[in-house]
């Protein structure tokens, strides 16, 4: 009875509950008597399936998450959900519709995002259409090989919308929401390989679509710059968007791990990159928990670019950018 025991703790945490008030909405929720929910509560009496499918609904818990508190072998056993029944062709854009339907759910409360990048962080895939669809095309010709990327190149000129419009809808909504974020000298690193594989292997229609592609990088870290300066997010040519907080703090040493915090009141959940387009969420408490405690220390011992410390922040986006065109210096490519 542990595991029901541990079910009502969770909807005590999550709407932060008294036994008392908890028994009162269970006797109109489940007809019963005020004993008859203590007993529910205290784990006296087992709760029916139907009583588990009502109380589930009602409280916006998972099945998974009731499960979740049970113990495998002896160990934590923790459910995580994800985005899935899309097939190879369709997963890139299955990808885009979980993420920005996942954000858009928090559009009513206020919510603040907790993020450590390992490599180019993700919102920003979509700021530039050029930058967009030359991530679109990396994955689904290199990672996901699908079939009709087969032979196709990438070029800045034809820039398909089946994506763009998703893409953007999601940095839009990133924007509007407060975030801390803990990134380091290597955001870049991932991309900039990237360019250069695919100039190097003959994906890029022309020169010039690489030459374009530093370019916007160079683009997107001046808004970034301008962003950290402010400590507001903007969006590129519409005036009046974003708004959020943009708290930005550099680390030398530790690399993060593209995981993503999600505060929405009292609620917390995280967001766990996997197979590089597909994300586990998990709400479990301790988890949680403990990833907040983690994260919270790793910026108590990290540089604060926003709003503050211009030398160190100048010298870090001087940086980036430094990179951006060393890689095109090593192409034999002229980037302004």
């Amino acid at each position: 009875m542990n595991l029901q025991k541990s079910f009502f703790e969770r909807i005590r945490q999550k709407h932060q509950s008294e036994d008392e008030n908890l028994a009162r909405e269970l006797t109109k929720l489940l007809n019963l008597s005020e004993a008859s929910a203590y007993r529910r509560i205290n784990g006296q009496t087992p709760l029916t399936f139907d009583e588990l499918q009502q109380l589930t609904n009602y409280y916006r818990i998972s099945i998974d998450e009731f499960f979740a508190f049970a113990e495998l072998e002896g160990k934590p056993h923790l459910a995580f959900s994800w985005q899935s029944g899309f097939d190879q062709e369709h997963a890139y854009r299955g990808f885009l519709t979980w993420l920005l339907n996942d954000l858009e759910q928090t559009h009513d409360q206020k919510t603040r995002i907790i993020f450590h990048a390992k490599d180019f962080p993700v919102f920003f895939n979509f700021v530039f259409p050029e930058i967009g669809e030359f991530k679109s095309f990396f994955w689904q010709k290199t990672l996901m090989r699908v079939e009709g990327f087969k032979y196709k190149k990438y070029a800045c000129e034809h820039l398909p919308s089946d994506n763009l419009d998703l893409g953007q809808r999601i940095f839009r909504r990133y924007s509007e929401l407060d975030s801390m974020e803990l990134w380091n000298d290597e955001v870049l690193t991932s991309i900039l390989k990237q360019i250069s594989y695919c100039h190097e292997v003959g994906y890029m229609s022309t020169k010039q679509d690489t030459i374009i592609l530093l370019q916007k990088l160079k683009e997107l870290v001046c808004l970034w710059r301008d962003m950290a300066e402010e400590g507001k997010k903007h969006v590129p040519a519409r005036p009046g968007e974003g708004g959020g907080k943009f708290e930005l703090y550099q680390n030398e040493i530790i690399l993060g791990d593209n995981s993503i915090l999600l505060e929405q009141g009292h609620d917390r959940r995280i967001y766990l990159s996997q197979n590089i387009i597909q994300g586990l969420i998990t709400t479990d408490r301790q988890f949680v928990e403990n990833s907040w405690q983690m994260k919270t220390n790793l910026f108590k011992n990290s540089m604060l670019l926003s709003n503050s410390a211009e030398r160190e922040r100048m010298k870090y986006f001087s940086g980036l950018i430094s990179r951006i065109e060393s890689v095109g210096n090593a192409l034999h490519l002229k980037v302004d």
